[in-house]
């Protein structure tokens, strides 16, 4: 990685990790700046200026800005850039670049642009993607952009679900809002073509084990347990 350097004269950066505590060189924590012009704040927004301005852990008296930013310092003072704190997340036990997901998906054809977020859907985390068609009027497929991802990506980074849109959402500063990326209902998720019903008591018991623990009704005998969404952590609770 390259360095993005030391910090400019009248500027205070820290790197601290969740308790707001610095971390030694070589450890990531997220960016904090502070001293000569400091922001007081968001306009009109007391919520967001509380959660980013924070008190200075080294006292003084002064404030803080939260930017969000994942760094590291390196052994001769100089800064690496790691990325976005909210683009990195965790999904049984693998941790996640949200925009090396975005990336794989926006070079499918069909696909004008993508993003990625993590959603809580019945019970369980799912990585959830997101496409804006080329083309509105012949826009591709779910299960072909899925499909076409398993030769992009590892298991633990495929989405569980494409959701398609015709924008997606964005700040007033023109980023991507990825608070806002809808979440699908558990209905919406996909369903493999399964057409056997259940027969015999076993199989009708084990069906409705899976429909409980994947949050899902209508399953058929032959479903794909992890074409569903499942997981060896479900796998176990099954």
């Amino acid at each position: 990685r390259l360095p993005i350097g030391r910090p400019i004269a009248g500027v205070r950066v820290l790197v601290l990790d969740a308790a707001m505590m610095p971390v030694p060189p070589g450890i990531a924590g997220e960016l904090h700046i502070g001293g000569a012009g400091l922001a007081r704040g968001y306009a009109g927004r007391p919520g967001l200026t509380a959660d980013r301005f924070r008190p200075d852990p080294l006292g003084n008296g002064t404030r803080l800005y939260r930017t969000g930013d994942r760094a590291r310092w390196r052994p001769d003072r100089r800064l690496d850039y790691l990325g976005r704190r909210d683009d990195q997340v965790t999904l049984r036990g693998f941790r996640i670049e949200l925009g090396e997901v975005e990336a794989a998906i926006a070079g499918l054809d069909g696909v004008a642009a993508a993003a990625a977020r993590l959603h809580r859907i019945a019970g369980d985390d799912r990585l959830i993607g997101y496409v804006v068609p080329a083309d509105p009027q012949a826009p591709p497929a779910a299960d072909r952009l899925l499909a076409a991802l398993r030769d992009r990506l590892p298991g633990f980074m495929l989405p569980s679900a494409i959701d398609l849109l015709d924008h997606l959402p964005s700040t007033p500063s023109g980023k991507l809002d990825r608070l806002a990326l809808p979440a699908p209902q558990a209905d919406d998720m996909p369903r493999p073509a399964s057409t056997r019903p259940p027969r015999g008591e076993v199989e009708r018991a084990l069906t409705g084990v899976w429909e409980d623990i994947l949050g899902q009704g209508g399953l058929g005998a032959d479903a794909d347990f992890f074409a569903l969404g499942g997981h060896s952590l479900l796998a176990m609770r099954v």
